[in-house]
């Protein structure tokens, strides 16, 4: 997996933080439904087992 994906991932979770914080409810059901299909990928998902 490149470390530009990685990058991508993290910076849809900050991205997420915010529009938490943004209280902006729309966003944050389209950035969960990005969350949710990344999630579903075996390739990411063992790369982010290495943060946990």
């Amino acid at each position: 997996m490149k470390n530009e994906d990685n990058k991508d991932f993290i910076t849809m979770f900050i991205n997420f933080e915010s529009k938490l914080k943004a209280q902006d409810q729309k966003s944050i059901d389209m950035t969960v439904k990005q969350i949710i299909e990344l999630s579903t990928n075996p390739i990411i998902m063992d790369n982010l087992s290495f943060f946990c």
